[in-house]
């Protein structure tokens, strides 16, 4: 009985051994396949105060940006939350450009049975930062380089979702038909370039954005209607006294038109350029008749 206790011992030894042979190839295999693979990989204890781990990839990241591996770990410390689909994190060293990182994190046991937090992570650097130049170009009017229409609408209606109060004026450049059948196109665009840097230089509280031919907005919270429209007729009269006093051969001036929106009423933001609209083409002919 003493043998076979004896033989039964030894072979349970060897599956044993055998098995953690089979364990450790699986884990050499598994950390033979984190270190060649191209994105981040790093493990790091569940309070997000040490590094277990970092592969290739994630080495070389370090070295190339010696102030990442600290703010890494301090970001990923500010938000321990796991097992979360997609994540996306922005980094910086002190006064420079940030970095993008997209990661995806796992919860784990690490050797000797630490807890521990898997995370794998891609550079999406390039990525983000083309998408954020694409969306500037396509918030940006060629000509003058402020904000388009599409970006006074995006704005408007995201002040409106939060109920906000805010001043809006309609801005008509006048004479620019003239100008640029008299005087040709490049004369025109001139003519918008000085009317956007007298806009720009009156000290209007708020978004401007040129909306269309020879359209400008101006987006303005918490300016009431009087305060915005005393402005406004201030850069009108400097517009109109630096043609008279210098060698532009034409007038030049804008009519305009200014609503408050009450964010608390919930309406569109359509009905209140109904009424801008309308109240610009009044505007438009009472000056007509003091003219």
């Amino acid at each position: 009985m003493g043998k076979r206790d004896g033989e039964e011992k030894q072979q349970l030894v060897l599956e044993i051994s055998e098995l953690r042979e089979q364990l450790n190839q699986k884990r050499q295999f598994f950390m033979d396949i984190m270190e060649s693979i191209s994105e981040i990989v790093i493990i790091i204890d569940e309070k997000a105060k040490t590094y277990y781990y970092e592969n290739q990839s994630a080495r070389e990241e370090f070295s190339k940006h010696k102030w990442l591996k600290e703010r890494l770990l301090q970001q990923l410390a500010s938000d321990l939350r796991w097992n979360r689909r997609i994540q996306e994190i922005e980094l910086s060293e002190e006064n420079n450009s940030p970095y993008y990182y997209r990661l995806q994190s796992q919860r784990i046991i690490w050797e000797n049975k630490k807890p521990a937090i898997f995370y794998m992570i891609w550079d999406i650097t390039e990525e983000k930062r083309k998408e954020m130049n694409w969306e500037q170009n396509s918030y940006e009017d060629p000509l003058t380089h402020l904000y388009n229409r599409r970006y006074a609408m995006k704005t408007a209606q995201e002040w409106m979702e939060r109920r906000q109060e805010f001043s809006f004026a309609f801005i008509d450049v006048d004479f620019l038909k003239y100008v640029n059948d008299e005087m040709g196109k490049l004369e025109g665009n001139r003519y918008l370039m000085r009317v956007a840097n007298h806009l720009k230089q009156s000290s209007i509280p708020g978004v401007l954005c040129k909306t269309g031919g020879n359209e400008f907005m101006v987006l303005c919270p918490n300016v009431d209607e009087t305060k915005l429209e005393h402005i406004l007729e201030m850069c009108r009269e400097t517009l109109a006294k630096e043609a008279k006093g210098s060698s532009i051969p034409y007038k030049m001036g804008f009519s305009y038109a200014v609503v408050t929106v009450d964010g608390s009423l919930g309406q569109d933001f359509s009905s209140y350029l109904e009424t801008a609209d309308k109240k610009l083409y009044e505007y438009r002919k009472q000056r007509k008749k003091r003219l």
